[in-house]
């Protein structure tokens, strides 16, 4: 009996280890299946959002490369494109203004500035609230958001697979673009106003492509936030951000850049995450930035890249007919 049974137990892992992962498990020893401690040394690397399916893709980073040339051999991971936003732009945020954002998040009776004061940082907080974009951000990273008491609502959007703005809507559901030509300044007293990270103001919500993953120090972590008492040094979003990816196409090396041994790679969706750009109607892939670069800086440097390799295959050609640069040319046609 006994040995029927271990027979029965054999066939039943070995019908079991022929199905396929599924796009969120992954292969990892199962000693190391609920540990993240590893993620503190590596860095998140924006690549491109994806309009038609709503997600966006990144890349896990050795942190001693900073996300410099590209990541080369770096995991990629797909994730939800509103909770990338939310996540990433908070691991961006300085560390005091990160301390803020965590006391205004975890508010559970919605009045910011009265958490603010109970956790004793309302003048330091207030004053972000008031004079900080790039902390005023995070209230519209969560959908369909009424614009500062205008009639105008904003949510983000992926322009064109790099560039996300908010995009100007006429009404709550965020369906109608509001077309500025409607704006009475007469009536209303004022010009249409500046909305910053729309595509009329020309900065993208994603200016730099990378952010750490380490926690930031003690004092700020006492935020009230799922950092407050972890014993880990990874900062609560990029967790998150792991946790929830939907696809993951890792590489060996990537681990072993990291100086990590006993993880194996997860390569469940690197076809599904291949298809996905296929898939998107112009899709841009991101230029190699160094960390300190912007998005925009890249891309200027890419396309003045490829004219420079114009420029000089062009003088080659013409050094080839056996004439210079300077030669003029006989026009075919007046």
């Amino acid at each position: 009996m006994m040995y029927s049974s271990m027979i029965l137990c054999i066939l039943l892992i070995s019908v079991a280890s022929s199905f396929p992962l599924s796009a969120n498990q992954s292969p990892r020893s199962l000693e190391d299946a609920n540990e993240i401690a590893f993620l503190h040394k590596f860095n998140v690397l924006y690549q491109n959002c994806f309009p038609q399916k709503g997600y966006i893709s990144y890349k896990l980073c050795p942190n001693k490369k900073e996300c410099k040339n590209g990541c080369e051999n770096g995991g990629e991971y797909l994730v939800d494109f509103y909770e990338f936003l939310d996540a990433f732009t908070e691991m961006q945020l300085k560390a005091h203004e990160y301390r803020c954002e965590m006391i205004r998040e975890n508010c559970e009776d919605d009045d910011a500035e009265a958490c603010y004061e109970a956790a004793g940082y309302y003048k330091e907080c207030y004053k972000q609230d008031q004079e900080d974009e790039e902390y005023q951000l995070q209230q519209y990273l969560e959908g369909c958001v009424q614009y500062e008491g205008y009639d105008i609502w904003v949510k983000p959007y992926c322009h064109d697979t790099i560039n996300i703005y908010l995009g100007v809507y006429a009404d709550d559901e965020c369906e109608e673009e509001y077309d500025v030509d409607n704006w009475d300044a007469d009536e209303m007293g004022e010009d249409f106003p500046e909305i910053p990270y729309s595509q009329a103001s020309g900065q993208s919500i994603i200016e730099k492509q990378c952010a750490k993953c380490r926690e930031h120090g003690k004092d700020e972590d006492k935020n009230g936030g799922d950092d407050a008492d972890d014993e880990d040094n990874v900062i609560e979003q990029c967790e998150l951000l792991y946790e929830d990816h939907e696809y993951a196409c890792e590489t060996s090396a990537m681990y072993k850049n990291a100086g990590i041994d006993g993880l194996y790679p997860d390569e469940s969706g690197c076809e599904a995450i291949s298809n996905f750009q296929d898939a998107e109607d112009n899709f841009v892939v991101q230029p190699i930035l160094n960390s300190s670069r912007s998005t925009a800086e890249a891309t200027i440097a890419a396309i003045a890249g490829v004219v420079a390799v114009a420029a000089i295959a062009g003088v080659a050609y013409q050094y080839s007919r056996g004439k210079t640069p300077t030669d003029k040319q006989v026009p075919l046609t007046r």
